[in-house]
Formats: C-alpha cells, sequence, structure tokens
C-alpha cells in the first residue's frame, strides 16, 4: 500500500515588500553604519496625497483625511488643548470639505505626518501635504493625555519632528483637524 503526502507550497516573502503603513522616514544620509539613512527601509508611498476638493486632502499612508486650510476656524493660530476642540466642533458646524465628523488628531496620527528627511531643514518636517496656507513652524496639539499628567497633552514639534507634553491651558500650540480611520 502506498503512502500519500500532503505538501502545502507557501509563497516567500520578498524583502523588497513592506507593510503598508510602515513608510520611509526620509533621511538618506548616512551618518553611521547600518543606520536609517544606509537603509532607507520602508514603504515608498509615491504621490502620497490626494486633493479631494478645495478644503480636503486624504493621505493614502494612514487613511485619513486633513483639513487644507489650517487657517480656518483659528487652526492656524496659537491655542490651548480645549480650543483645539472647538475647532475640530466648528469644522463640523460648517460641514467642512462635506464631512462633519472632523475631530482632533491623536498622537500617531500627528506624528505620521513628520518627515525626518526634511527636520530642521527651515522646510521643517511635515511631510509634503497639500496644505493652502505656510506650514506650522511650531508645536501642534494632540488629542491625546499624558497618562500621568492630565493636566498635558502630546504635542508635536514639526520643525523637528520633536514630540513632547505641553499644559493644555498654555496658548503654545496650534491645532488641525482630521477625520476618518484611527491609526
Amino acid at each position: 500500500m502506498s503512502q500519500k503526502y500532503h505538501v502545502m507550497i507557501t509563497p516567500q516573502r520578498r524583502l523588497e515588500q513592506q507593510p503598508r503603513g510602515l513608510y520611509v522616514t526620509g533621511e538618506t544620509t548616512s551618518f553611521v553604519s547600518r543606520d536609517d539613512g544606509a537603509f532607507q527601509a520602508g514603504y515608498i508611498q509615491a504621490n502620497r496625497f490626494e486633493i479631494k476638493g478645495i478644503e480636503v486632502f486624504y493621505d493614502r499612508v494612514s487613511g485619513l483625511y486633513w483639513a487644507r486650510d489650517r487657517s480656518s476656524a483659528g487652526q492656524g493660530n496659537m491655542n490651548t488643548f480645549n480650543a483645539a476642540f472647538v475647532i475640530a466642533t466648528d469644522a463640523n458646524s460648517a460641514i467642512l470639505g462635506g464631512y462633519d465628523d472632523w475631530r482632533v488628531p491623536n498622537i500617531s496620527e500627528l506624528f505620521s505626518l513628520v518627515e525626518y528627511g526634511q527636520a530642521g531643514s527651515g522646510d521643517y518636517s511635515w511631510a509634503d501635504a497639500p496644505w493652502t496656507v505656510a506650514r506650522p513652524d511650531d508645536f501642534v496639539w494632540s488629542s491625546t493625555t499624558v497618562e500621568r499628567a492630565s493636566t498635558q497633552a502630546w504635542t508635536v514639534g514639526f520643525e523637528f519632528g520633536n514630540v513632547l507634553p505641553k499644559l493644555k491651558t498654555n496658548l503654545d500650540a496650534k491645532a488641525i483637524v482630521c477625520r476618518g480611520g484611527i491609526l
């Protein structure tokens, strides 16, 4: 009697394939052997941003929609943490871009816009997003409260890609709004 063997053939993952969402940092200069600039690993997203009308653009990497004109409803001004949520409410009341589900991004969503290849270059590390007003040169509020300090929230500084906690009552960060899936 002959034995039957079942063989399962599974495709091997090619090294060139990168998971979606883990994209290159933008660092192209290598400072030490085997650093990020040497490997430049990650998913390269050509045409990362898609303009969706006058007021909105879509980020193909994160799946988020962002308001293009940050000056509307005070987005480009320095605000407190609570004022950032008022800006999101105002964007919803105005049905900005035809949507009424705008919100303040969490720290991961906000940090997804950092482009380290440009950090500190004077062009800021704000990914080449199609904003219709000047790019922020200061910190931007996230909706994420610091776990052990409820009077503080996390911010992202886009000039160098810094992530720092700031007192929620301080007028020292800007606000932007997004919509879509949460990272």
